[in-house]
């Protein structure tokens, strides 16, 4: 992919060429019935598995707060529960 980055402040850009990457996420849930109206989910997984991450982040006064890409966050587990009715 092609990023653009302002170099100065006169909006001068370098067009920079970012490496491959992978973005890979899992989720598993599994439901279960405890009596016919009440039941369980729990759920479990992970965001961004090979945890592809930008690694050259502008720093200082001058950086481009826009030059950002790939994924949004690094790898990332998470799980949950929920407990209701089913008939709600």
């Amino acid at each position: 992919m092609i990023i653009p980055r302002v170099i100065n402040a006169n909006g001068f850009l370098e067009l920079r060429e970012s490496s491959s990457f992978w973005d890979i996420n899992l989720k598993l849930e599994q439901h279960i019935d405890i009596t016919e109206n009440f039941h369980i989910n729990l759920s479990a997984g992970v965001q961004n598995a090979l945890n592809a991450y930008q690694d050259d982040f502008d720093s200082g006064p001058t950086r481009d707060s826009d030059y950002i890409y790939g994924p949004a966050r690094p790898r990332t587990f998470f799980f949950g529960i929920k407990i209701g009715n089913l008939h709600n």
